[in-house]
């Protein structure tokens, strides 16, 4: 009994060191799969850490862009409005300029309307002289033509007559 006893603990002796190697070797596993896990743990952790450096220095690069990309963009802004401020100023100078240009161009024309009336004018009434004139000589004209002719009709006769007194004599 007490060599059965002894056999069946021997077995269980035996099982049992078989359990407690496998055990270790699996516990050894594990122990390798931990610390590989770890080791991962820590290339992760020190990737995201590198990763949130970077980002971190990124956005403040951003941020340091965006920034100017504002002042900028402001400084753009302000200076398009005093562009458009000088331009408004400008266009209402010229506007006032052509005003003030028409209105003294309007008045030379009333002026030179009223010259060119005054020229016509004259010219309307030096017309009517020069047609009185011109009647007056056509008159004086024929009055002398009229004149002429009896002075040379005069002069004809009296030829006549000596003509026939110097025939009358021969």
């Amino acid at each position: 009994v007490v060599k059965g006893l002894r056999a069946k603990l021997a077995k269980k002796k035996e099982e049992a060191s078989d359990t407690k190697w496998s055990l270790e070797g699996e516990v050894g596993k594990e122990q390798q799969n931990i610390k590989d896990l770890e080791a991962n743990l820590s290339d992760t952790k020190e990737a995201s850490e590198k990763a949130r450096a970077e980002l971190k220095e990124q956005v403040s690069e951003e941020k340091g862009v965006a920034h100017e990309l504002r002042a900028n963009l402001s400084a753009r802004a302000r200076s398009a409005k005093e562009a458009v401020a000088d331009l408004e100023a400008s266009l209402e100078k010229q506007e006032q300029e052509a005003s003030e240009t028409k209105s003294s161009l309007e008045g030379r024309l009333g002026k030179e309307e009223d010259r060119t009336k005054g020229l016509e004018d004259n010219l309307s009434e030096e017309g009517k002289a020069a047609a009185e004139t011109e009647d007056k000589l056509e008159g004086e004209l024929h009055d002398e033509s009229k004149a002429a002719a009896a002075e040379q009709a005069k002069l004809q006769s009296r030829l006549a007559a000596e003509g026939k007194a110097s025939n009358r004599s021969i």
